[in-house]
């Protein structure tokens, strides 16, 4: 199960392309003054909660938003916050470079979008790391890139190793 608080245009098309389950989505279109109640409800309710907060978070409620992850017994909820507005956090991910495959000569279709994937903050030892990804892969996967090998690449890997 999942929520979106406040994200307006992600699409439930989009959802369910992702593989989440729609039949068990929450989506919650809060006003300013009531989305921390709302991912305060959901918090221990869903398995995830998307979030775009309207404001800048400060560390108070930032503190308060994850005692509450803490505290929650009943489901284990990931919290994942976008948008504009700063939210203190012990990882931060962003996508540093994309890149689309699948069109050729201007027809096709996208089936993979290669992505390099930097992760920062207190969890990681106040540095960074670097990830290059599939967001999605060719079967609408997360893949790491090393994971999804081209065949002609693992045909020549097999010869060499053969040889």
């Amino acid at each position: 199960s999942a929520a979106l608080v406040g994200v307006d245009d992600l699409g439930i098309e989009a959802v369910a392309a992702a593989g989440a389950p729609t039949s068990r989505l929450v989506v919650v279109r809060p006003d300013a003054s009531s989305w921390v109640k709302a991912v305060e409800v959901l918090i221990g309710a869903v398995e995830v909660v998307l979030v775009r907060p309207p404001v800048a978070v400060g560390d108070a409620l930032a503190r308060r938003i994850v005692a509450r992850l803490r505290r929650s017994a009943a489901v284990a909820t990931a919290l994942l916050v976008t948008g504009p507005g700063s939210f203190p956090a012990p990882v931060r991910l962003r996508v540093a470079q994309a890149r689309w495959a699948g069109l050729e000569d201007g027809h096709g279709q996208l089936t993979a979008r290669r992505a390099t994937v930097v992760a920062e903050g207190r969890a990681v030892g106040g540095g960074s790391r670097v990830a290059e990804l599939y967001l999605p892969g060719p079967d609408g996967a997360v893949h790491p890139v090393e994971a999804v090998r081209p065949v002609d690449e693992l045909a020549a890997r097999r010869r060499l190793a053969a040889a």
